[in-house]
């Protein structure tokens, strides 16, 4: 019997040219840091908190095999930005104010977010990347998620 070993999480190597191509997401090299952008809005969202609220977050969303692709951007504290399927229109103002309470951030549509480089560390990486064919979850149940990790939420579930 073989035995391999599968790589740490952490030692993700993401073909980015090649996976962005095979996820038609609208994307763009920004000609001022030539960097590869991502365009939220339309058919990608995107959630922004700190990263231990993220990792909380991110462990409801697999218990219930929801998978988001997570970028990591460095800071103090280090965020993580959660892609997502279309953001929704509205919210309930208690939803919001608990978000606002988490720090989280809903990314607006027509923001542009930079990607991890393929080639080369930089400030923003792939905590959790995304896989080809991946159908993106839902908007409200990352909303759900975080709000379900959190005591500062004003309503469960």
């Amino acid at each position: 019997m073989t035995v391999t070993e599968e790589p740490a999480q952490s030692d993700h190597h993401v073909d980015q040219t090649g996976l962005l191509d095979c996820l038609h997401w609208p994307t763009r090299t920004n000609p001022g840091t030539g960097e590869r952008e991502l365009l939220i809005g339309g058919q990608l969202g995107a959630i922004a908190m700190r990263a231990g609220l993220g990792a909380e977050t991110n462990s409801v969303l697999s218990l219930h095999m929801l998978p988001v692709p997570v970028l990591g951007c460095p800071g103090r504290p280090e965020e993580w930005i959660f892609l997502t399927g279309p953001a929704g229109l509205s919210l309930r103002l208690t939803t919001l104010a608990d978000l606002s309470r988490m720090s989280v951030c809903l990314i607006p549509r027509q923001t542009w977010l930079p990607l991890p480089p393929a080639e080369a560390p930089s400030r923003v990486r792939w905590v959790v990347p995304p896989l080809p064919g991946q159908t993106l979850a839902p908007w409200l149940s990352v909303i759900s998620a975080v709000r379900s990790t959190s005591s500062v939420s004003s309503h469960r579930g």
